[in-house]
């Protein structure tokens, strides 16, 4: 696993590859104790080995949708891509090394998928047009006659029955556009990327990504179809530019090939690439104004206007206001001819009509800040993870003004009572009302309720109705503490030592001996 670094914004980082601590398998621990001797000879076993049997799980035969970030050239695009390679970006940055392909150790560690790139005229497109096909696990394992299936050992019983994705090539394309297994290790690797003010995707971007790089250029006529497959279990029919190997009669015709992910696309030469666009653009920086019909020494004040207006890269557009009325109105886009002074004191604009400009000199309105003010507020919208984050921070804002407002009431009404915070980022902070009642109870009623000092009258008096608490030590009948504390020491049955005691004392006043007296 590579170590992290610390890269500024516009930054990126290449790593040769990120192996995992371990690799997706089945794994089994062994713990066993012997006894030796001082001369390092066993005695005997000291207990028998206890075996434990455990599964590190990975992508095998499917890839969950946010496991792929992004593809290139995109999907279903038409474009100038006959000189990119094809690639596809994983957010998982182990993902390509999670898995060992089988035989040899590779140095540097070779991925376990590769990505193919197949086109209208490879042998086997009339077929199935090379759009993949839904499978069981075990209906690619175990293929009909003539068909190759990977190889796989250690596949749970449960996971054979769940759906995958496959598709058929002949063994003769298939060992024409595949890499050599020696090229494994070239067509991936991973990259640290700073994240900052980027475009959500819909993802917790942390920086880290994986890429794998198909081996072949697009072909310029047709539509390019593009295959993540897993080479697990079928590395020996990878192709080998040093060995080249014959067909033998028993070779299956057919190599069946998970399809992890997939896409198409198709080359145009007649859309351009940027280079080409760039290169046809004349050097300066008037292809940004809009061409002017008006001569450049005009004398009048509205010509004039209109001609320096043209050279800031203005163009005058057709305008409705919300009244209704027809006028002329100003655009200008990001890209201008002239050096634009940025200008970060205005307040938020709330709507788009704020952050339009009005010119009282030739009575008309500059709509470039509310034009991108309103591109920019269709864009966030169109943006589901940034409307659902988005909704999230009003509910929770609401929430906050809600709990503020009640702690207010509560602040106005007990302030001094229960000592509550004086300013609003505190009063919106967590357990603030439990906190402080629970310092009330300890610091001010506490010491209330029961005093410290055995003089001093608590703040809640046991009540005496009758009025006969004071009179207590003079009532006939009754036991002082010590004598109740006597009594129960005397190890015997309490009821039979408190009959004895009173018999003693009824005996000491005078009363009769009689147990059945009336005393």
């Amino acid at each position: 696993m590579p170590t992290p670094v610390d890269i500024g914004p516009g930054y990126i980082q290449f790593y040769d590859n990120a192996l995992p601590p371990i690799e997706a398998d089945t794994y089994t621990i062994s713990v066993g104790h012997t006894v030796k001797d001082d001369a390092g000879n066993q005695v005997a076993a000291y207990s028998p080995p206890n075996k434990q049997t455990f599964i590190v799980d990975g992508p095998r035969f499917t890839l969950q949708s946010t496991d792929v970030h992004a593809e290139y050239p995109p999907a279903n695009h038409s474009g100038d891509f006959e000189q990119s390679l094809p690639h596809i970006v994983l957010s998982r940055r182990t993902l390509p090394w999670e898995r060992l392909l089988e035989g040899s150790k590779d140095t540097p560690q070779a991925p376990w998928v590769a990505l193919l790139l197949f086109d209208e005229s490879d042998d086997g497109f009339a077929v199935n047009k090379w759009k993949a096909k839904p499978l069981t696990v075990t209906d690619l394992l175990t293929p009909p006659s003539g068909v190759r299936g990977p190889t796989l050992k250690n596949v749970p019983e449960f996971q054979k029955a769940t759906n995958c994705l496959a598709i058929d090539v002949p063994l003769s394309t298939f060992r024409a556009v595949a890499p050599a297994r020696n090229e494994l290790a070239y067509l991936a690797h991973a990259r640290q990327v700073n994240t900052g003010d980027k475009e959500i995707l819909g993802v917790d971007d942390d920086g880290w990504f994986s890429v794998v790089f198909g081996n072949r250029m697009p072909n310029v006529t047709g539509s390019n179809t593009v295959h993540l497959v897993s080479l697990e279990g079928l590395t020996d029919l990878l192709p080998d530019p040093s060995n080249p190997v014959a067909p033998q009669s028993g070779d299956p015709t057919t190599v069946r090939l998970v399809s992890l992910a997939s896409w198409s696309f198709s080359c145009d030469e007649s859309a351009g690439s940027f280079r080409k666009l760039i290169e046809n653009v004349t050097a300066g920086a008037g292809l940004l104004e809009l061409p002017s019909d008006l001569p450049s020494d005009t004398t009048t004040t509205e010509e004039q206007f209109v001609n320096a207006a043209l050279k800031q890269g203005y163009v005058p557009l057709n305008h409705t206001t919300r009244e209704g009325e027809q006028t002329v109105a100003w655009y200008r886009g990001p890209l201008t001819p002239v050096h634009v002074q940025r200008s970060l004191s205005q307040n938020p604009y709330l709507t788009s009509d704020e952050a339009m400009v009005y010119d009282p000199v030739s009575g008309l309105f500059d709509q470039s800040y509310a034009v991108a003010w309103q591109i920019g507020r269709l864009l966030a919208l169109s943006d589901g993870t940034f409307a659902t984050a988005l909704m999230n921070w009003r509910q929770e804002g609401h929430r906050l003004v809600d709990l503020v407002n009640e702690r207010l009431i509560l602040f106005s009404d007990y302030y001094e009572t229960l000592n509550l915070p004086d300013t609003v980022s505190q009063l919106a902070g967590q357990k603030v009302v439990s906190r402080s009642l629970a310092q009330f109870l300890t610091t001010s009623l506490g010491p209330k309720a029961a005093p410290a000092q055995l003089s001093a009258a608590p703040l809640i008096k046991v009540a005496d109705p009758t009025g006969l608490a004071r009179h207590a030590g003079n009532l006939p009948g009754l036991l002082s503490e010590a004598e109740v504390a006597t009594l129960l020491a005397d190890g015997r049955d309490p009821i039979a030592s408190l009959k004895d005691f009173l018999l003693a004392r009824n005996k000491k006043n005078g009363g009769s001996n009689d147990e059945g007296g009336n005393g």
